[in-house]
């Protein structure tokens, strides 16, 4: 059996896993979130979407099966260092739930599908998730503020991450940027999927 083949048997496997181990709410949200990265993640080789496909599915499930599910704006690092990054997941009952950071722009650092906790496929990377920023990475961000070199995709991201934050923590904010969206990544492009 070639490596890809082990690969899709190693999935199908943990996904069968996690869908037995769950029953209500968690088993909708698990089967959602495993329907929106096969069927819009995966094929469409979306990347860079962790703000709105977290937004876009937290919001899906709320309003069509009256699911709290929560769209957290927070940290991930890699633990080569203190730099923290900004990212997006969905948390309910306590458990993450992470679909942009398995299909990344730079494959190196591919982190693995996460499904409430479950990993069903590997990554390169295993990262950690953060609310809030460690003394150590505040630190590393002045360090990266300070420098010429850095100081402004430092300052740009620092900005979106508090944007981002406050449209998470806002139901208004969250329709109005999630219906700013392009029409083909927008809502009902994934609601279609998550329909199904």
């Amino acid at each position: 059996m070639g490596e890809a083949k082990r690969r899709a048997v190693a999935y199908e496997a943990a996904k069968a896993k996690l869908i037995q181990s769950v029953t209500g709410d968690t088993r909708v949200v698990a089967e959602a979130a495993i329907k929106l990265f096969e069927g819009f993640i995966l094929p469409k080789r979306y990347t860079g979407g962790c703000y709105l496909t977290t937004m876009i599915l937290s919001r899906f499930l709320k309003q069509e099966c009256g699911i709290e599910a929560e769209a957290v704006v927070g940290y991930i690092n890699d633990g080569t260092d203190d730099i923290f990054i900004s990212h997006s997941w969905l948390e309910h009952a306590g458990s993450k739930t992470d679909l942009t950071i398995n299909l990344t722009e730079m494959p190196e650092f591919r982190g693995p599908l996460l499904v409430q906790d479950q990993t069903l496929r590997p990554g390169n990377v295993t990262y950690t998730y953060h609310r809030e920023r460690t003394p150590e990475a505040l630190a590393a961000d002045m360090e990266m503020l300070a420098d010429p070199r850095t100081t402004r995709i430092a300052r740009h991201k620092a900005e979106e991450h508090q944007v981002m934050l406050a449209r998470a923590n806002n139901p208004s904010l969250m329709d109005a940027y999630i219906n700013m969206a392009p029409k083909d990544q927008g809502y009902e492009a994934m609601a279609d999927v998550l329909r199904r």
